[in-house]
């Protein structure tokens, strides 16, 4: 990794290209590069199995956070609630599926308001936001005054703004935005961020907001971390993939149907960043090549970015995806049962000592740097 160069001027990829944007770091990416054998230790390195039964069983997530000893996994499409665990795994509550009072149809989106300590759920079907006690259970619900159409994500940046991402299809006489800055009823738009991009399919990027005062913000198909500062959006970091950016003709290209799909699955291009994380002094990412993900951990104090998937290949730690932050700089991460078992018998190491179950949920992984 070559050292972060300050005050880089770079074309922000996905915005006209007339304007240009400022980043503060510039950092070279060698996806290729060879495994890193001189890596820094990691820290409380722990493992415990999520409690597996017919009322806490999961398949797809949307979003995990952690707050208060309290872990909170959404899965919007298998079981469509929200279940709260405990920091030791222990099953404790989920939300209802239906259409009465406190029950939801397809919530997509939740977001802890750490200060009221009540969390927040939105049901894109009724249109509808829920608010849920730290346990799950029911406090109230209001219905949207506007239309919302896919809304991904959202996190309350002040007592009366909520910064939310959507994205649209867009026509060609129209402007959309990927990041919009509402009133906290949802009735006024205060600030737009990042221009949308005309694709016709819906973007996984996982968490793309960090939620704290200053929010970090990613954007599908671009390469640039960016901050929210004073309502202006600023670049913190600009990764260059060199060769192996997506361009966004490349992604536009209607005639050519999935042309970007195919070199992402051919190796020929490296996706966008996906899944960013804040602790107290990283931001940790993702990016898909080759078909398989790559975790990132930048150092925000360092001109240091680190590969996770090295401790996955030095036997260091069992393939996982981080998905929340604990405290301080110890992340939460989720192992699949199989990727125990693999890492258990070709480490020797015994994270886990009882039975494993490729069907059971997932295990609770956390580590500190």
């Amino acid at each position: 990794m070559q050292k972060l160069l300050l005050l880089a001027i770079v074309f922000l990829l996905f915005n006209c290209t007339e304007d240009k944007i400022e980043t503060k770091h510039f950092v070279k990416v060698d996806i290729n590069a060879e495994v890193n054998q001189n890596l820094p230790q990691l820290k409380n390195v722990s493992l415990k199995p999520l409690e597996t039964q017919d009322e806490s069983i999961f398949a797809t997530i949307i979003n995990v956070e952690y707050f208060k000893g309290k872990i909170y996994v959404l899965d919007g499409f298998s079981t469509k609630s929200l279940l709260a665990f405990s920091e030791n795994g222990q099953f404790i509550n989920k939300t209802r599926q239906g259409k009465g009072i406190g029950e939801m149809i397809k919530p997509f989106a939740f977001y802890i308001d750490k200060k009221e300590e009540v969390i927040l759920v939105w049901d894109e079907v009724q249109s509808t936001m829920f608010t849920y006690d730290l346990d799950l259970k029911y406090i109230s619900q209001i219905k949207s005054k506007i239309q919302l159409p896919m809304l991904l994500e959202f996190v309350r940046i002040e007592k009366e703004k909520i910064l939310i991402r959507t994205h649209n299809i867009i026509a060609e006489d129209q402007k959309e935005y990927v990041f919009k800055l509402y009133s906290s009823d949802f009735g006024e738009v205060e600030n737009t961020y990042l221009e949308d991009f005309k694709y016709r399919h819906q973007i996984a990027l996982g968490k793309s907001i960090s939620s704290n005062k200053n929010p970090y913000l990613i954007s599908a198909f671009d390469y640039n971390i960016y901050q929210l500062v004073d309502n202006k959006l600023k670049s913190e970091f600009y990764y260059d993939f060199g060769k192996y950016k997506l361009a966004r003709e490349e992604v536009e290209d209607e005639k050519n149907g999935n042309k970007h799909r195919e070199l992402l699955e051919q190796g020929k291009r490296v996706s966008s960043l996906h899944g960013i994380l804040l602790s107290q002094n990283y931001l940790s990412f993702r990016v898909y090549y080759k078909q398989a993900p790559i975790y990132y951990i930048q150092s925000l104090n360092q001109d240091k970015l680190y590969r996770l998937n090295d401790y996955f290949e030095n036997g260091m730690l069992p393939k996982c995806d981080i998905h929340s932050v604990v405290n301080g700089d110890t992340f939460l991460a989720f192992v699949n049962p199989d990727d125990l078992i693999a890492f258990q018998e070709k480490t020797g190491q015994k994270l886990f000592e009882g039975e494993i179950n490729s069907n059971q949920n997932p295990f609770i992984l956390t580590f500190s740097l």
